[in-house]
């Protein structure tokens, strides 16, 4: 009975050494998923120490017996290599959370942020909060993106939010569809408020895809939600200019579109009208001007840009003005020609010679600094910096191949040999940006490009039109940190196949690879026999 008594007991012990092992096993998987330890897992882990502690104190004589074997040593040498490999796993880990590092090893860098939105996002002088309106079972990629941008700065904070779970937070900032996203910066004490409202960025619509987060959208939303006041950029016309509300393919909505998404006001200026430029005016746009402006216009834009104003020439080739005169004084040299490129690079992009594509900038200036993206210029002419430009101060932006080449232009025909007597060999520079000092310590901004066409609503998204033309503007607004970031996207992997191919594809690996296997055992069994 004794004995009965005393074996119960032990087995008692015993379960109660196995319920506290598995309370301690809970409570570590438990913090591990997560992420975090909370009341349940300190009670637990108490739970599991005092059933192992009682299993030890009761079974202590069992213990002291079983420990003097060479097993127990041998097995005491092995849990004590476990412990240290378990401590190094741990210290691994503890150095991996505090110094995150990853290696993106695709090639458009798709896991990347760009170095744009890294200056932008670690340069934030106040809090910025991003609620991304995602479900949770589509919450992979923003969470990603946003946990990125989250590693740039303190300053940056996000939350994911389900629409059936928050239906108030949706309808406080009006959001009805999937995969919006709201950026806001709020009031910290001491700080001026921010003017408007937050930024909210629409997913697209009609794609039948899953909808995704942006970096581009994204880094523009947080700069305009930063950003205290608009600029406002004012389009020159009555002079045959592109026209900003003109969505057909020659005109400029798209520019207008782009430039409003990056919080600039964009209004036209019909300048015999109000004799001057507005005192309002950040950017002063001249797109591709058919005529030249009234000697009393060019004098309101000289005054403008001699009190430190900052202004863009779009010119044509003839018939188109090139208001040569005008851009001379501020030391750029528009020519009276034609560009063309016979490179042939050009019609691998159904370009023709007449459309030159650019791959070389200046790598110096700010404008085109870390810019690495093609660019087309359907009908430019040569738009260079004056060797004598006295005190304004231009440098090259952007020009053309060593194939190409300038022609004499006045809107006749177009020659596609290069003249050695008549033409100038390439390259060929279409692009100038100039600084001045203006008055009271102000400094003027030029930027002069020959061709207009470069972002009519036809051009502006392909490859780097639309990017080019609003870091200029950017530039001249004195604002670098507004960006235009392309967005990635992967690259087509997939292998075309004819229906032979894929047929005798299925045959080799469905049928002969099984029966090679098979075949090969059968071969090996037989001769070990």
């Amino acid at each position: 009975m004794t004995r009965d008594t005393s074996s119960q007991a032990a087995r008692g012990w015993r379960w109660a050494g196995y319920a506290g092992a598995a309370w301690l096993i809970f409570a570590l998987f438990r913090a591990s998923v997560n992420n975090g330890w909370d009341l349940w897992c300190t009670v637990t882990a108490a739970l599991g120490v005092a059933g192992v502690g009682t299993w030890a104190v009761f079974e202590r004589a069992l213990l002291r017996e079983r420990s003097r074997g060479r097993n127990v040593r041998y097995g005491g040498q092995v849990i004590a290599a476990a412990a240290m490999l378990a401590a190094a796993l741990a210290l691994v880990n503890f150095i991996a959370v505090r110094h995150n590092h990853s290696f993106d090893l695709t090639e458009a860098g798709f896991f990347t942020l760009s170095p744009e939105t890294k200056q932008v996002v670690a340069g934030l002088k106040r809090d910025v909060e991003v609620l991304a309106f995602f479900p949770a079972n589509r919450r992979a990629q923003p969470a990603d993106v946003l946990r990125r941008y989250a590693e740039l700065s303190p300053h940056f904070h996000y939350e994911l939010i389900d629409l059936n779970d928050q239906p108030d937070v949706a309808q406080q900032y009006d959001v009805t569809a999937e995969g919006t996203v709201v950026v806001k910066v709020p009031k910290a004490p001491g700080e001026p408020a921010v003017s408007g409202k937050p930024i909210k960025i629409e997913p697209e619509e009609n794609t039948g895809k899953t909808p995704t987060l942006s970096e581009e959208k994204l880094t523009n939303a947080i700069v305009r939600a930063a950003r205290a006041t608009s600029k406002t950029i004012y389009f020159l016309e009555g002079h045959k200019e592109a026209d900003i509300a003109n969505p057909e393919p020659s005109g400029y909505a798209r520019v207008k579109t782009a430039l409003e998404d990056q919080a600039f006001v964009v209004k036209p200026l019909f300048l015999p009208a109000k004799a001057q430029v507005p005192a309002d005016c950040a950017v002063l746009v001249v797109a591709g001007p058919g005529k030249e402006p009234l000697p009393g216009e060019l004098a309101a834009i000289r005054r403008y840009l001699e009190a430190g104003g900052k202004a863009m020439f779009l010119v044509d080739p003839s018939p188109g003005a090139g208001l040569e005169s005008f851009l001379d004084r501020w030391g750029v040299r528009v020519g009276g020609d034609i560009v063309m490129d016979t490179s042939g690079a050009g019609r691998l992009y159904g370009a023709g010679p007449a459309m030159p594509l650019i791959k070389d900038y200046d790598g110096q200036q700010p404008i085109t600094r870390n810019f690495r993206l093609m660019t087309f210029w359907p009908l430019t002419r040569s738009a260079a910096p004056k060797e004598n430009s006295g005190d304004a101060v231009p440098w090259p932006l952007a020009q053309t191949s060593p194939d190409s080449f300038a022609e004499p232009y006045s809107g006749g025909e177009r020659h596609l040999r290069f003249d050695a007597a008549r033409d100038r060999k390439g390259p060929i520079v279409v692009a100038t940006a100039v600084t001045r000092a203006a008055k009271e310590g102000r400094e003027a901004r030029l930027v002069v490009l020959g061709s207009s066409n470069l972002v009519t609503n036809h051009f502006f998204t392909r490859e780097g039109n639309g990017d080019f033309f609003l870091n200029c503007v950017n530039w001249l607004a004195e604002q670098e940190g507004m960006i235009a970031i392309r967005p990635r996207s992967p690259q087509d992997r997939r292998i075309q196949m004819t229906e032979a191919q894929a047929r005798g594809l299925f045959w080799l690996v469905v049928v002969v690879m099984p029966l090679a296997a098979l075949a090969a055992g059968v071969v090996v069994h037989l001769r070990r026999r």
